[in-house]
């Protein structure tokens, strides 16, 4: 069927190239208005991509906008803080498993106890702890990685019996703790509302390891206002957690209901859309801080983490497979996954995404596509 452009584009490009002349060596002038009008719609369709990026990332891409301190500078604010009697407690929190937030916690930490304000109790969430080699659950430890600073500090060290339900374990901690500042550590989900409702409600994060997490969960700061005290509180979040839900969220809304031929485009709209959003946000150090500005006592540290297109990438390497297309002939995906997978050999730690594709039915399908 002939494609249909604007009269008015045709117009203008006849006038530009009368009748006998060429608009280039191959083209004329309908050819061009085809291809403005195609560049037109791929502008629009990766600033209408970049418009839901950008609402996904909600409060927390406005925060990566705004100038930032390092880990010093914010210690030598909550000393301030809790020196002055501002604040009587500090709400600590991290997102698990990045070293960058385990250190910055160690000077956080360091710097409070450096300046001799009063340490009262130190009261973290608990981790399961098993034998490397019979796999025998030990006695469980906390989270917070340098317990031996606390220990030189005669500070006592509780850990929490219920962090999803925090209230007891706060009560509790407050009347056993000696006069001075009450610390908590946890991971950052469970230190504030503001938190909370990213990780859970903005991101459907819910499966935490122990269950569904429901978005309501009473969380740290609730119970320690509860208690009357004045908290203050620095949450820890590795961007990179954020990026690849988000990332993948758009990923599978753009792939279900292309055609072999369109989901080469939608990846390309993707990808400019994600570099135009990504583009302004500055370059983080190892943690950077940021204090909410609706939220005078709320910190959040912003772990430096890969804002690449892996999952993208792989889903375009893909598509780009003539068996592929061979396969899903005329239909239509219905089904999409990108799963990150570890790979042989283990010490390598290399990682590949595992793409599904879906036609209806069960068929699936399947490949593995390897992190360069």
């Amino acid at each position: 069927m002939a494609r249909r452009v604007s009269a008015f584009a045709v117009f203008v490009l006849s006038a530009l190239c009368p009748l006998g002349a060429s608009a280039g060596p191959f083209e004329d002038a309908r050819d061009v208005a085809v291809r403005v009008e195609d560049r037109e719609k791929e502008r629009k369709a990766v600033e209408q991509e970049a418009r839901r990026i950008e609402g996904l990332l909600d409060w927390y891409g406005r925060l990566a906008r705004m100038p930032a301190m390092g880990v010093d500078e914010l210690s030598a604010k909550l000393v301030v803080r809790l020196r002055s009697g501002e604040a009587n407690t500090l709400i600590l929190g991290e997102s698990h498993g990045n070293a960058a937030e385990f250190e910055a916690a160690e000077r956080l930490v360091g710097s409070v106890l450096a300046s001799g304000v009063p340490v009262g109790m130190f009261l973290q969430e608990p981790t399961e702890v098993r034998d490397h080699v019979t796999g025998r659950l030990l006695e469980p430890r906390g989270i917070f990685k340098r317990p031996d600073l606390l220990e030189r500090n005669a500070v006592p060290i509780v850990l929490m019996k219920h962090h999803f339900t925090p209230d007891r374990d706060v009560r509790d901690a407050l009347a056993a703790a000696r006069p001075g500042v009450l610390i908590t550590y946890t991971g950052s989900v469970h230190t504030a509302p503001r938190m909370r409702d990213f990780v859970i409600g903005k991101l459907e994060m819910r499966d935490m390891g122990w269950g569904r997490v429901a978005p309501t969960r009473p969380v740290v700061e609730g119970s320690v206002k509860a208690a009357g005290r004045r908290p203050l509180v620095v949450a820890m979040w590795h961007e990179e957690r954020t990026f690849e839900v988000i990332l993948n969220r758009r990923l599978v809304e753009l792939t279900k209901g292309a055609t072999a031929a369109e989901w080469p485009r939608r990846l390309r709209t993707l990808e400019q859309a994600w570099l135009s959003v990504m583009a302004p946000l500055p370059a983080s150090p190892p943690v950077r801080f940021v204090k909410d500005p609706e939220r005078s006592n709320f910190y959040v540290g912003i772990a430096a983490g890969n804002r690449g297109l892996r999952a993208v990438a792989a889903a375009a390497e893909v598509a780009a497979d003539p068996k592929f297309a061979g396969w899903l002939g005329g239909s239509k995906i219905k089904v999409f996954a990108a799963d990150r997978i570890e790979i042989a050999p283990f010490e390598d730690r290399r990682r590949a995404y595992h793409i599904s594709v879906g036609k209806g039915g069960a068929e699936r399908f399947e490949r593995a596509v390897v992190e360069p």
